[in-house]
């Protein structure tokens, strides 16, 4: 803060808007967090509730958002740079495709189509074999370890490709 008074009130100085703006986000983020956690029971010590888990970690993201907004009135530093839309908007589909195609097309694929989309919004994205054969273990090891492993509740083929599936298996038995 400074000691500058204008009208007979304090002005506070944002020296870092880059902390200002990261603070905000993190606030923002944590009181939405906090709201939909409200909807939820929260549970006691000893059995803990669907809540719990978002309104601590929400809890926090408040707590650390405050203490960056705080920061960011202390110490100087940088202003915010240009938004760079490509890798922002490609990671947001990517976690948007990442739901909507889990149910019809299962975990692998989903997997898959998410790791690409997420790739593409890197300056040094080339598509080739490596990085393909990477993404391809990445989708077998979380389809083993999410859908087998820990028998969670994820098609390893979804809605879209059951048809096809079912044509394989009467191909066989025939």
């Amino acid at each position: 803060m400074t000691d500058d008074f204008k009208g007979g009130a304090a002005m506070i100085a944002i020296r870092s808007p880059k902390f200002f703006w990261n603070g905000a986000i993190f606030l923002a983020t944590g009181l939405f967090g906090l709201s939909v956690a409200q909807n939820y029971s929260f549970g006691t010590t000893a059995r803990i509730g669907p809540g719990f888990f978002p309104a601590i970690v929400s809890g926090l993201l408040v707590v650390v958002g405050l203490l960056t907004i705080l920061k960011s009135l202390r110490s100087h530093g940088e202003p915010v740079g240009r938004i760079h839309w490509k890798p922002l908007l490609l990671i947001t589909l990517s976690v948007i495709c990442f739901g909507l195609l889990l149910p019809r097309i299962g975990l692998p694929l989903t997997i898959l189509a998410s790791c690409i989309t997420a790739a593409v919004a890197s300056t040094w994205f080339r598509f080739a074999a490596v990085p393909a054969l990477l993404a391809l273990a990445f989708a077998a090891l979380c389809t083993l370890a999410f859908s087998i492993g820990l028998g969670l509740p994820m098609l390893v083929l979804g809605s879209w490709l059951q048809p096809l599936a079912e044509l394989f298996t009467a191909a066989r038995t025939n």
